[in-house]
């Protein structure tokens, strides 16, 4: 996966994605942010001691997952790739 420390500054660049996804490119950067953090998520849950700690982290990664996917459906179903 890689070092968390790196990551925190492409985190904090991810947050700053529109809020109102109405056109294309911002829904596709959006997309990607919600992926990146659930990266990140899965990262910081390999490294946490508790076991609740864990699955709460990589169910927050799966719920990232799940807001890429339904902007990347958003993309497809208005005509846009």
């Amino acid at each position: 996966m890689g070092d968390i420390g790196q990551s925190e500054g492409q985190l904090k660049q991810s947050i700053k994605a529109p809020a109102a996804p109405h056109d294309h490119e911002q829904r596709k950067a959006l997309a990607r942010g919600y992926r990146f953090r659930a990266e990140v998520s899965r990262m910081i849950s390999e490294e946490v001691v508790l076991e609740e700690t864990r699955t709460t982290l990589r169910g927050l990664a799966d719920n990232y997952d799940f807001m890429a996917s339904t902007l990347e459906n958003m993309q497809t179903s208005d005509g846009q790739e």
